[in-house]
C-alpha cells in the first residue's frame, strides 16, 4: 500500500513535482490556467525554496508517500499559520498523484501527519483546502467540522479556502489506529 516517511534534502524535487502536478490535475477545473503554468514555471524557484525550509524549519513535520519507491505524495504540517487560530497545529498541504489517490495513500499520510502533530504536543488543528477542491469531502469524511472560510491569494488570483477544525487528536489518533489498516 505503500510507505510514510520524513522527507529528506534528496526527496525536494520530487516532492515540488508531486505538488506542481496534483496542482495541474486538481485545480484545472478551479484555478485559471495560467496559475497552473506559473507553477510548473516557478518550479525551480519552489525547490530551492523549499531545501531552504527543509533546513530552517526543522519543528515543521515533512513526510513523503511512497509506492513502489516513487514519491507519490507529500504533506507539511507543524504551528498553525492562520493567524486566527494559533498555537494549534495545522496540516498546511497534503498531495498525492491522481493516479494513485483513492488507494489509501492519502488517508495514511493524513493519519501519519496527525500523530506527529500529537507528538508535538498538539491536541486540535486545523486544514484549509480550496472550497471547490474534491479533497474537501475526503477531509469531511475523516472528521474535518468546517469551522470557516477565508480568502487566499494566489499569485494574485483570490480564492475561498474552507477551514476544517479536528479536536481531540489523540482520541483520533487510537481511533485511527484501530479503523485503518494498511
Amino acid at each position: 500500500m505503500g510507505e510514510i516517511r520524513d522527507a529528506r534534502i534528496d526527496d525536494i524535487e520530487k516532492m515540488c513535482m508531486v505538488n506542481a502536478y496534483s496542482w495541474l490535475t486538481t485545480y484545472k477545473d478551479i484555478l485559471p490556467r495560467y496559475i497552473l503554468e506559473e507553477r510548473l514555471k516557478a518550479l525551480d524557484t519552489r525547490i530551492k525554496n523549499t531545501k531552504k525550509d527543509l533546513i530552517e524549519h526543522p519543528d515543521h513535520i515533512k513526510l513523503v508517500a511512497l509506492f513502489d519507491d516513487l514519491i507519490v505524495g507529500m504533506s507539511y504540517a507543524g504551528i498553525s499559520e492562520t493567524k486566527k487560530y494559533p498555537n494549534i497545529g495545522e496540516i498546511y498541504n497534503l498531495y498525492i498523484l491522481k493516479e494513485y489517490q483513492h488507494l489509501g495513500i492519502g488517508k495514511k499520510m493524513f493519519y501519519e501527519a496527525v500523530k506527529r502533530l500529537v507528538y508535538s504536543g498538539f491536541n486540535e488543528m486545523i486544514i484549509k483546502c480550496i472550497k471547490d477542491n474534491p479533497s474537501c469531502f475526503f477531509y469531511e469524511k475523516i472528521g474535518g467540522v468546517k469551522i470557516g472560510e477565508d480568502i487566499a491569494s494566489i499569485y494574485g488570483y483570490e480564492v475561498m479556502e474552507n477551514i476544517y477544525y479536528y479536536d481531540d487528536l489523540k482520541k483520533k489518533v487510537k481511533e485511527y489506529g484501530r479503523r485503518w489498516k494498511y
